[in-house]
């Protein structure tokens, strides 16, 4: 069983699977086929103590005909990777639709806010569609943290795993914390309270009467 369970959403072409492939093997591939339905990749994470957890991350399909099932691959989420296209403004519109599907996540689930291909607005500032300041505010109001990142060029993936290594922490002590606030008290077992008559009375000595 995993640790935490991790859910990519975005609609088709924002570049989920090759954000993916980036931040878990260091590849990336501009063939990427698009994901249909979801697949699922396992990866091992070891924090700044050396304990090791295991990730499970979901990347779900972003074609509208598969939306339905993505809700399957969110329940019970304890992170949500949100990726829209920073170079297409249709991505960036669809995400309230994304966020809604973490209603089936976790309660504790924590989000990041992922503009993707940032590699293509460095070779072409006109091509950038969504405002950094936009990407921002909108992460603000999701409370979401929030990062542009390159998978063609790996700017910022690195961060991306570091922030979620960080948050999945914080969130195993808050689990603890609840834990431990919900353990049941000890029990208090009162003394039963001693009759002093009583007592004078068996340490009198036994007589005739």
């Amino acid at each position: 069983m995993s640790d935490l369970k991790i859910v990519l959403l975005g609609i088709t072409g924002a570049g989920k699977t090759c954000l993916v492939k980036r931040m878990v093997s260091g590849t990336f591939d501009d063939k990427e086929p698009t994901t249909l339905g979801a697949s699922f990749i396992q990866k091992k994470y070891t924090c700044k103590t050396g304990t090791q957890y295991s990730f499970a991350i979901w990347d779900t399909a972003g074609q509208e005909k598969f939306e339905s099932l993505s809700t399957f691959y969110t329940r019970d989420a304890g992170a949500a990777i949100i990726v829209y296209d920073i170079t297409s403004k249709s991505s960036f519109d669809s995400l309230m639709r994304m966020y809604k599907k973490l209603d089936f996540a976790s309660e504790d689930c924590f989000s990041i806010l992922v503009g993707s291909k940032y590699d293509l607005v460095e070779n072409d500032p006109d091509s950038r569609k969504v405002s950094v300041e936009s990407g921002e505010k909108f992460a603000k109001e999701m409370n979401s943290s929030f990062f542009e990142c390159s998978s063609k060029t790996g700017f910022k993936v690195d961060d991306i795993w570091e922030e979620i290594g960080q948050l999945f922490i914080k969130l195993l002590a808050n689990r603890n914390k609840v834990a431990k606030s919900k353990s049941k008290p000890k029990i208090k077992i009162d003394q039963p309270e001693i009759d002093e008559e009583v007592i004078k009375y068996d340490q009198k000595e036994e007589g005739c009467c």
